[in-house]
Order: C-alpha cells, then structure tokens, then sequence
C-alpha cells in the first residue's frame, strides 16, 4: 500500500481538476484495500477533487461512488447512483456484474396490482412490477434465506429444493440448491450452515421476498 499512497501523493501535489485512478487497489491484500479505501473517500471529501475510478470491484465501486458507469466493450451502458445500479439494473449483463447470480428467463402469466406472478422453468415467484409478458428475473444469492423448515413469514416466495453443492467461503457458505431442475445460489452464515447442520442432498426451504426480485 505504500507504493500506491505515494503515488497518489505525487498526483495531488499538483492540485489537479480531476483524478484518474487505473484500479489502484487490485494489487494488495483485502485488509490494505480496505485502509485504503478508507483514505481515497477521506482524501476524495476533503479536497472535493473529481475523481474518475477505474474498478472492477463491486465493493469498491459501491463505497467509493457517488456516480456509476458500467462499460460493456468500450460503451457505457448504464449510468446511475451506486444505488439505482446496483439494485436496478439495465439488462443482463449489469445485473451479473453488480452480483445478481440468480437470472432466469421467465413469463409473466399474471398481474394483479403490481404483483407479478412469474413462470421460470415450472416454478412460480411473484415479483413487484407493472411488466407484462417475456422478462429476465434476478436474485441476489444473500437476499435469500435459507431454511430446514417453513415459518409463518410475510415473504410471497417459498421453494423447496436439494442442496447439490456447498462452497466455505470463511465466515460465509455459498450454497447451490437445485428446485425442480432450477439452480439458485444462495449466501448463509457459516454459523447458520454449522447450526442446520447442512451438507449434499440436504432439502431447505429458499424463502425471499417479492421485492428482492428484479424484473428486466
């Protein structure tokens, strides 16, 4: 890190207009990444120097900004709040890069008040959104909660499925759970995983809310 902070002493000192930064964290470990994280906002508040980061780091780019641009091959394809980016995404390909690993192809076969029922892959999840028709529908894998049993909950989406594969990822499990030949990702404690004493083959219940899915 201390390569990187005396680069970015050398470009200050001649008080430009703006700062151009070429993933200047990338190269070091978590814990100086997130010192000097830390350090570019404080520097980036008190000089009020506009700044143009270069990341490809999700948490990065959603700490440090104000404004985002998602570039696809040299265009800019979506512009917004970290906010609006991240949790309303364009298309796609937004979507995957801002950590929606769930994304199905799905048809909405009904709309009642905005609540949309949709059919991806034989299974139904109920979306808020005044869409109609073909959609795209993304979850993130940690607004799912996962579950050995069901409980009374105001959440309108509750699957049943099979664990088929686990990743430890320290304090967190990444778990993949197969619901009627539709595969979800979904993120739990490590704590959570130890205490339901989850393993390959276990059933679990996905429980997530009408409003964690995004209708493209």
């Amino acid at each position: 890190g201390e390569q990187q902070k005396t680069a970015l002493a050398r470009a200050l000192v001649i008080k430009p207009k703006i700062l151009l930064l070429d993933e200047p964290l990338s190269a070091l470990d978590i814990n100086t990444q997130k010192k000097m994280r830390k350090e570019l906002k404080r520097i980036h508040e008190e000089l009020k120097i506009t700044t143009i980061h270069v990341t490809h780091n999700q948490v990065e780019a959603f700490i440090l900004a104000d404004r985002l641009a998602v570039m696809k091959n040299g265009t800019i394809v979506q512009v917004g709040t970290p906010e609006e980016v991240f949790h309303k995404p364009k298309d796609d390909f937004i979507a995957r890069f801002v950590g929606f690993e769930n994304l199905f192809e799905g048809k909405i076969v009904e709309n009642r008040n905005g609540i949309a029922r949709i059919d991806i892959g034989g299974i139904i999840i109920e979306a808020v959104t005044e869409k109609t028709g073909e959609c795209t529908v993304g979850v993130r894998p940690d607004d799912i909660i996962i579950s050995k049993s069901l409980f009374k909950s105001s959440m309108r989406n509750m699957l049943k499925g099979k664990i088929t594969e686990f990743v430890d990822m320290g304090s967190l499990v990444s778990l993949t759970v197969n619901v009627n030949n539709t595969v979800f990702t979904a993120l739990i404690t490590r704590r959570s995983f130890l205490e339901m004493m989850l393993t390959k083959g276990s059933e679990v219940f996905l429980l997530f809310k009408a409003s964690a899915v995004h209708v493209i």
